[in-house]
């Protein structure tokens, strides 16, 4: 064989080792972008599910706010109520104390302001419980 023989089958050889790395440069080329392709996917749907979690989560803050909101308003009423009550009965009191001395009662009919003022505290207290069991019914 000859030497120019032989270069030319270096040279060959040489070529095909090349050709046949660009082609497995490019099947691993093609493979990662494949696999970054798949993952990139994968993230998107993972991204979405969360999202929704977030906005559920979100939903359920601010209901737990409303309610929260809601007892305490709801509270704050109640006290003023029982407030507005004990003072009513204070005045009631008062109104009796002055026509029934000592808690002794005696054998006199009761004024008509007594008579008057009781009713009005019935009333009023007919009226909040009333109120109060409607308001309880609507939760």
């Amino acid at each position: 064989m000859a030497l120019s023989d032989m270069k030319s089958i270096i040279w060959k050889g040489f070529s095909w080792v090349m050709e046949n790395m660009a082609v497995v440069g490019m099947a691993i080329f093609v493979g990662m972008f494949l696999i970054e392709s798949i993952k990139n996917t994968s993230l998107e749907h993972d991204n979405k599910i969360l999202n929704n979690q977030l906005s559920a989560s979100q939903l359920l803050n601010k209901v737990t706010q409303s309610a929260i909101t809601l007892h305490y308003q709801t509270s704050l009423d109640n006290i003023k109520a029982k407030q507005l009550e004990d003072s009513e009965h204070v005045k009631v009191k008062a109104v009796i104390k002055t026509v029934l001395k000592d808690n002794e009662c005696a054998n006199t009919a009761v004024p008509d302001d007594v008579v008057s003022e009781l009713r009005k505290y019935k009333r009023g207290i007919d009226s909040r419980s009333a109120s109060a069991d409607t308001s309880a019914t609507n939760r």
